[in-house]
């Protein structure tokens, strides 16, 4: 079993606790991807020399960036909590929510992906809500019970990038 502590049985009997909100946050904060397949080796070092700006260059794992053969890489649009405006080339087949955490733009996913906590809640921009598969019963329940919901808000956990999201604009929802 891997480092990261998955669930408290303290945290399910008497409810959550300064040192268990603190453990689950630094749990959020580490990355989503196995040790093996991180460039540092799987040591968190804080070192962010992968981001490059506001750009992270993760499309494929071939070290090209021309994912779809057309000659260009894809993109996402994100505005952050603070309003800062990030673009980046997303991970064909992984879900939205392990991508943006790197920005630091206010997604957090607690819950690790698995729609329960809503810290990974975005307003999709409306001309692109019907190109999105819609939100299974678990997402419906939990977007429910989000403050600040609106008629284009997601789990960006839920949502899984495709080339066919190439463009996708979202913004990270505050939180309340």
């Amino acid at each position: 079993m891997g480092a990261m502590k998955r669930s408290s049985p303290r945290l399910a009997a008497t409810g959550p606790g300064l040192a268990d909100l603190s453990s689950a946050v630094s749990a959020a904060r580490r990355p989503a991807w196995p040790a093996s397949e991180r460039a540092d080796g799987g040591r968190d070092t804080g070192d962010t020399s992968h981001i490059n700006g506001s750009h992270i260059n993760d499309c494929d794992t071939n070290g090209s960036d021309d994912i779809d053969g057309r000659g260009w890489s894809q993109m996402i649009v994100v505005t952050g909590q603070d309003g800062t405006r990030h673009e980046f080339g997303p991970t064909v087949g992984k879900a939205l929510m392990w991508q943006l955490r790197p920005l630091k733009a206010g997604v957090v996913g607690l819950c690790n992906g698995n729609a329960a906590c809503g810290t990974c809640h975005v307003y999709v921009r409306e001309d692109w809500l019907d190109r999105l598969p819609g939100p299974d019963e678990y997402e419906q329940e939990m977007l429910g019970e989000v403050r600040l919901r609106r008629s284009n808000s997601r789990l960006s956990c839920q949502i899984e990038y495709g080339p066919e999201l190439d463009g996708l604009e979202l913004t990270v929802a505050p939180r309340a």
